[in-house]
């Protein structure tokens, strides 16, 4: 009985919680209006939060946490004579800087346009260019395939859904993202702040993934997915 209660009280603050985000979420949108995604990931980025001595863009994106990744995604995108790429969003381009792309044309996208110059100048070359984009909402390049690696973790349901439109206006034939097959039930957040995500449990809804592979971290894989599948 009393274990039957608890839960019940867990489950109830965590829709409670689920509430108040997205109020939050809401609130601020309408505060900071089309910068609301700068002002966000400005902050952390500015102020360190995600708190890793190796990348800025925290955890996920050291090299010893990208190492299968970054040994696989080269023969992933060769099987699919991908000519191009769309990094989104980029973070400071610690990890990806060590894939070897070959003639792949990279673009690395991010809202923040500090991080962005920096990038710029740090890592542009011919064939590797860094843009402030809010990938949820701006108009993208033509691209073959969107990389989404450790990104929807840190965004609301609504944010999601608008980036899933966008990435489907875009022209861009494949999508590889970041997926928790262990999740059973997905949770809103504020945009800003993280959780396991599901892709393929609502309200996201994706089909069955064409090709995984298991992240270095565990309970996480990076999945292809063909952009003409994705959910309206």
């Amino acid at each position: 009985m009393l274990e039957s209660k608890l839960k019940g009280m867990l489950r109830s603050h965590a829709r409670l919680a689920e509430v108040y985000a997205k109020a939050k979420e809401r609130y601020l949108r309408r505060k900071f209006g089309s910068d609301y995604m700068t002002s966000v990931f400005g902050h952390i980025w500015e102020r360190g939060l995600w708190d890793n001595p190796e990348s800025l863009s925290g955890a996920g994106s050291t090299l010893d946490n990208s190492l299968t990744v970054r040994r696989k995604l080269p023969d992933l995108l060769r099987k699919l004579e991908v000519r191009s790429i769309l990094d989104a969003a980029c973070g400071d381009f610690n990890w990806m800087q060590h894939v070897e792309l070959g003639e792949i044309r990279y673009t690395g996208a991010d809202v923040v346009p500090g991080l962005i110059a920096s990038n710029q100048l740090k890592y542009g070359r011919e064939g590797r260019e860094f843009l402030v984009l809010d990938v949820s909402s701006d108009e993208l390049p033509s691209i073959d395939l969107i990389l989404c690696r450790h990104c929807w973790i840190h965004w609301s349901f609504s944010a999601i859904k608008n980036c899933v439109a966008n990435f489907k206006r875009s022209g861009a034939r494949y999508l590889v993202a970041t997926t928790s097959p262990h999740v059973e039930k997905n949770r809103d957040i504020l945009t800003g702040q993280w959780r396991p995500l599901n892709l393929e449990r609502p309200p996201l809804d994706f089909p069955q993934p064409l090709w995984r592979l298991p992240e270095d971290m565990g309970n996480a894989d990076l999945a292809l997915w063909s952009v003409d599948q994705l959910p309206h």
